[in-house]
């Protein structure tokens, strides 16, 4: 069954950078998976799940590391900025930040259920499919939803010692790889459990943050919030935008392909867009509109090459539409964009 889940795309930049530090370069693989890798650095952007594992599925294969994810919180600085992780990172202490986190986990991915449960000993933070998901969550999941938590340690947020344990829904790697895994956690790890889960010790979650800010906590839970209620409105919208960005370089998508792929009619496809004030062509426009800026702001791709990853005809079709856009010709657009020397 194919995900309708999605991930906000800024997330997956400490992978892109774990792959470059191993001297892999990560554009041939977004290639392969269907991930353009220009639209990644845009405000709000979002994958679709299935295209994270097949990324990451890809990435393993090429590092041969299954685990790679748990290693991504050296690269937690590629992060900086992101709401989520400020308002857990500026919390009182580490239960105040995984309280936030199971608030505003959504934004960054939807296709996953944190929840907290306590009692006077621990703290445990619980990792579940949404039930549009179904059951069981991939190593490559867990690893990537493992990263805020690590992070927090890597950033000297929360002890090392706070974790009790990590106890997995699957099967006992083995011994070999479970003595890998007990190398890059702090903590035991127990597996054929119930759930996903990080057990901490209940008090030492209440240990003072050492860069506690209150005001900056809250105002980035707020602005998060925000941004969730709006990503609920949009969800269809975003959708739809990716699929239309992930076909574009094989010609101009229709709306009967992109409704097949949401596992939808095209009319139930219609009237959703509708109702967020969208009509399939405006969306094809706007994404359209966007890639062509970025594309342009690069010198080693000609005007040829942008039509075609952009899915029109001919250059001469993708020079007609730029100007009704914005009012001038691509190359004019291009030579206002090039810094003088």
């Amino acid at each position: 069954m194919r995900s309708q889940g999605t991930l906000l795309a800024a997330w997956i930049r400490p992978l892109l950078n774990y792959l470059h530090a191993a001297g892999h370069d990560p554009d041939p693989i977004l290639k392969k998976v269907g991930i353009v890798a220009e639209p990644l650095g845009l405000p709000g952007a979002r994958l679709c799940v299935d295209q994270l594992r097949a990324l990451w599925g890809e990435a393993s294969k090429l590092t041969g590391n299954p685990y790679m994810g748990l290693m991504l919180s050296r690269w937690g600085d590629q992060l900086r900025g992101d709401t989520m992780l400020t308002a857990m990172i500026t919390s009182r202490d580490m239960e105040e930040a995984c309280r936030r986190m199971c608030r505003i986990s959504h934004l960054v991915c939807d296709a996953v259920d944190l929840t907290l449960e306590e009692d006077s000993r621990d703290l445990r933070l619980v990792y579940e499919l949404t039930e549009e998901e179904g059951m069981g969550f991939s190593d490559a999941g867990l690893n990537l939803a493992l990263l805020p938590v690590l992070t927090m340690m890597e950033q000297g947020v929360v002890d090392r010692k706070s974790i009790r344990r990590i106890e997995l829904n699957r099967a006992h790697p083995g011994q070999e790889g479970a003595q890998y895994l007990a190398s890059l956690l702090p903590c035991n790890i127990i597996y054929g459990c119930a759930r996903d889960s990080v057990v901490f010790d209940r008090l030492a979650t209440k240990q003072q943050n050492p860069f506690w800010n209150p005001a900056l906590a809250q105002a980035s839970e707020s602005l998060a919030l925000d941004e969730l209620a709006q990503l609920g409105k949009q969800s269809i919208v975003n959708r739809v935008t990716g699929l239309i960005t992930k076909h574009l370089s094989g010609g101009e998508p229709h709306q009967q392909l992109v409704a097949q792929e949401l596992s939808i009619t095209p009319r139930h496809l219609q009237r959703r867009l509708k109702q967020q004030g969208y009509s399939f062509s405006q969306l094809l426009e706007q994404v359209r509109r966007e890639l062509a800026c970025h594309h342009l702001c690069r010198q080693d791709l000609s005007l040829a090459e942008i039509a075609r990853q952009l899915g029109f005809q001919d250059q001469s079709n993708f020079c007609k539409a730029f100007k009704r856009w914005q009012g001038e010709t691509p190359s004019q657009y291009r030579r206002r964009q090039t810094p003088l020397h």
